[in-house]
């Protein structure tokens, strides 16, 4: 099934006024976002990594990086507790 173009389609404008006035780059809203499942994720499992990197289908030490990349370790078990 083929979409029409021009429903798929929109001006710059629009996607500002969907986003908010401040528009982020697309590295920003994928790295809020990351910090955001990994954070989770660790609440969720008592900030056990080793089954947080499993129900995020990634490896632990991939994990790891991320938690340092974001400087969750310590909000992570902050929130655990």
């Amino acid at each position: 099934m083929r979409r029409d173009p021009r429903q798929i389609l929109h001006t710059r404008t629009d996607v500002e006024e969907d986003l908010g006035s401040t528009m982020k780059s697309l590295r920003e809203l994928k790295r809020e976002y990351e910090r955001q499942v990994v954070s989770l994720t660790l609440v969720q499992n008592g900030g056990n990594q080793r089954r947080s990197a499993a129900s995020l289908g990634m490896s632990q030490r991939g994990l790891q990086k991320a938690i340092a990349r974001h400087s969750l370790l310590a909000t992570a078990a902050s929130r655990a507790s």
